[in-house]
């Protein structure tokens, strides 16, 4: 959801990341175009977005289950 901020303590720094009205997310000014890219560049590792970030997928988003 545009607006919403992402929290994230990962090895003893927290990550603020706020989506943008384009829905991309911006981190430190940094944006990134998914929640897995930006895993990957918090711990350089792949990772899946949602599950780094605690986050739940939407149902109702085009190309969801239902």
């Amino acid at each position: 959801m545009l607006g919403t901020v992402l929290l994230r303590e990962y090895e003893s720094n927290e990550y603020r990341v706020t989506v943008t009205p384009e829905g991309f997310y911006d981190l430190n000014g940094k944006v990134f175009k998914s929640l897995p890219a930006m895993a990957r560049h918090i711990t350089g590792v792949n990772w899946s977005g949602p599950a780094f970030f605690s986050v739940k997928q939407n149902a109702g988003k085009k190309g969801g289950k239902r």
